[in-house]
């Protein structure tokens, strides 16, 4: 990379988003020793870690949610009850 080019990179710490546009074009045009793989790398693991919280999170509320179960026709309601793994088969 240039002298003038290096000169004209936005920072990290400075403006998140034209460092991203900047680490793209970088990306891009193949110049990764002017990456700046420091914050690179930590970018990348927050996504995952962002990424497993937001999972996490909606396997939490999911599991709150009332859950619905057909029950097949011709099945009582006792034969849900009795020790039977599979109502719809006969003993």
């Amino acid at each position: 990379m240039s002298e003038a080019a290096t000169r004209n990179r936005v920072g990290y710490e400075e403006d998140f988003s034209a460092w991203a546009d900047d680490q793209a074009r970088l990306i891009r045009a193949g110049d990764f020793a002017a990456l700046d793989l420091e914050h690179l790398a930590e970018e990348i693991e927050g996504l995952s870690i962002s990424e497993r919280r937001e999972l996490r999170s909606r396997l939490n509320s999911s599991s709150s949610a009332p859950y619905q179960v057909a029950i097949p026709a011709g099945v009582s309601q006792s034969q849900l009850v009795e020790d039977n793994p599979d109502p719809t088969r006969e003993r």
